[in-house]
């Protein structure tokens, strides 16, 4: 039989992932596609197979995928029971023709249980040789953890009845959803180039897709979807984009496509590092300058060194020890007082590896940093003058994309905060954004 399918629905049918995931706007065809697939799994599985379908509730299962598995039993002319009150449906025989007449045959397909978010603890007692979650970030991470953990746990059936037909892996887990946030499916999945493989076969593998890509679809919903949602709304409701949807952004104009660049450190580049100190912490975002474009490249970074002596030794270690003579470092001015090493201030330590240091006596107001940065990012006529390397600097693009405020300023709870707070010491001291009516210390070198 034939389907009308967009391309990114077979690219999810049809992918070899043992876990691929379809990430998309509001009606870019989840449920059909997920229907589709989990067919074809029933029917490699065969008879013996049984096949999981899990929703956020209930109510949701009897409105959207139980009368879609139907329709595609139907399309295959394959009977089936039902019951509702176990939320089963079991195909029970098909009629081929043969040369004697129309024969009455076994189903060649498995059965589907379909449970709830709402009561996942009963996949526990099954074992199970497909599985599909659909819209799995509508719950908490957490939760989606434990669903995932406890389902991949149950994908142990061996059917008898299983025959190849297709590129799909055996006990397979797909994800369909529209993302809500930084959630489960983008802890998992990232962003859609990420595509990690297992023994010559994809092992994660996300399909990303946007509302408009259905043509199926009727032009004046996703009219009424724009006039609704707010832009950040639309680039997840629509695009089907990962985007932080909590109280706000505290970078919501960055986007790792329009600040996206592939610029990297030349030799003769001065290269001027925000610097940041937390014990087995320490990090470093590293820029160079278009001077005449007024443009800041975010090139490279380093995460997760030890002490100020290890972050020095990485800096030279990636640049050469002669890097001390084209880079600038603007660190945390707390760096005068605390010590990550006992004998010497953070700042000291900075110094005798031979790094010119630019740092105010205390540090900038948060608004004044978060601001510099913002106005680099996209200024009120649409301008980008800060870009990133998202392939050197994967960090940091997370943390611009994803830290939002709590309380009224910027979350420090998540850790999000500490490679934004690197690049707003750069951005402050050059291309300060301070009211003019706020006084300032004067800057402090360190040479």
């Amino acid at each position: 039989m034939s389907i009308k399918i967009t391309r990114a629905q077979y690219e999810f049918i049809f992918s070899d992932a043992e876990h691929p995931a379809y990430i998309g706007g509001f009606g870019s065809g989840k449920t059909e596609c997920m229907t589709h697939r989990a067919l074809i799994c029933a029917l490699e599985g065969g008879r013996d197979s049984a096949n999981l379908i899990m929703e956020p509730s209930r109510s949701i299962i009897l409105d959207v995928p139980w009368p879609r598995i139907m329709d595609r039993l139907e399309e295959r002319r394959i009977h089936y029971d039902t019951n509702k009150q176990e939320l089963i449906i079991r195909p029970t025989f098909v009629y081929t023709k043969a040369s004697q007449g129309t024969i009455r045959r076994p189903a060649p397909c498995g059965s589907f249980y379909f449970r709830s978010y709402e009561a996942w603890e009963k996949v526990i007692a099954s074992q199970y040789y497909s599985a599909f979650l659909d819209e799995l970030d509508t719950v908490s991470a957490e939760r989606a953890k434990q669903i995932w953990n406890k389902v991949l746990g149950r994908m142990r059936q061996k059917p008898k009845t299983y025959r190849k037909s297709s590129n799909i892996a055996p006990r397979s887990v797909s994800v369909t959803t529209t993302p809500e946030g930084f959630k489960f499916a983008y802890s998992k999945w990232g962003d859609a180039n990420r595509i990690e493989y297992k023994d010559g076969r994809h092992l994660y593998h996300m399909i990303r897709t946007s509302s408009t890509a259905n043509p199926w679809l009727d032009k004046r919903y996703v009219e009424r979807l724009y006039e609704q949602y707010p832009a950040n709304l639309v680039k997840a409701y629509i695009d089907g984009y990962f985007v932080n949807l909590a109280q706000g952004n505290v970078y919501p104009e960055f986007d790792r496509i329009k600040n996206g660049c592939n610029r990297v450190a030349q030799y003769d580049d001065m290269l001027y590092i925000g610097m940041d100190f937390n014990v087995t912490n320490m990090t470093a975002t590293i820029c160079v300058t278009e001077s005449r474009l007024g443009v800041l490249y975010i090139v490279d970074e380093i995460v997760k060194e030890y002490d100020t002596d290890s972050l020095c030794r990485a800096i030279k270690l990636k640049y050469g020890d002669d890097v001390v003579k084209r880079a600038v470092i603007f660190p945390d001015a707390s760096g005068g007082a605390r010590k990550t090493s006992a004998q010497s201030t953070d700042l000291q330590i900075i110094a005798n590896h031979g790094f010119r240091i630019v740092v105010d006596a205390t540090n900038p107001h948060v608004k004044d940093r978060v601001n510099s940065v913002n106005w680099r990012i996209c200024d009120g006529e649409g301008n980008r003058r800060l870009f990133v390397n998202v392939e050197r600097a994967p960090r940091i693009t997370e943390c611009l994309e994803q830290q939002a405020y709590k309380d009224g300023i910027p979350d420090k709870t998540s850790g999000l905060d500490h490679s934004p707070e690197t690049l707003g010491y750069v951005t402050h001291k050059l291309y300060p954004f301070v009211p003019h009516s706020r006084q300032r210390d004067s800057i402090r070198v360190a040479a």
